[in-house]
């Protein structure tokens, strides 16, 4: 009986251990994708499309508005799932992206919001959409 709980606690001590290793993994895979988007974000700063210059009406019918990709994304961002469905219902893109390549889904899975990447998934999200850099959910993701 001895060995057998010898057995068990050393297979305790194995899968804490694998955990750990998983754990380590993923927080230096967290920390690579936090690194590259800090280079997406340098490299930005440089490019032509950030020298542009911006165009504003000085009519009174200069107003703020917002694209129906951008209310998609930001609900999407703020975990509001019954918005998400709302939108969804009424056309919403599901893997409309922002000026990066980045979808609803990408954010989701880099904020850490399960509920979200589950919603997502579950109605048609492309798993396999790469931002402008050519990542996908999978770079950001470790089970």
């Amino acid at each position: 009986m001895n060995s057998g709980m010898v057995r068990e606690d050393s297979d305790v001590a194995l899968e804490a251990s694998h955990f750990a290793f998983l754990q380590q993994n993923k927080n230096i895979l967290a920390n690579n994708v936090l690194w590259k988007r800090k280079e997406q974000l340098v490299k930005w700063e440089t490019s032509e499309t950030n020298r542009l210059p911006s165009v504003r009406k000085l009519s009174h019918e200069s107003k703020v508005k917002f694209t129906d990709e951008d209310i998609f994304l930001s609900a999407c961002l703020s975990g509001d799932l019954e918005e998400v469905q709302t939108l969804l219902s009424d056309g919403a893109n599901i893997n409309t992206s922002t000026v990066d390549g980045l979808t609803a889904l990408h954010q989701a899975v880099i904020d850490g919001k399960p509920k979200m990447v589950q919603f997502l998934v579950e109605h048609g999200a492309n798993v396999n959409a790469q931002d402008n850099e050519g990542l996908s959910i999978f770079l950001f993701y470790l089970p």
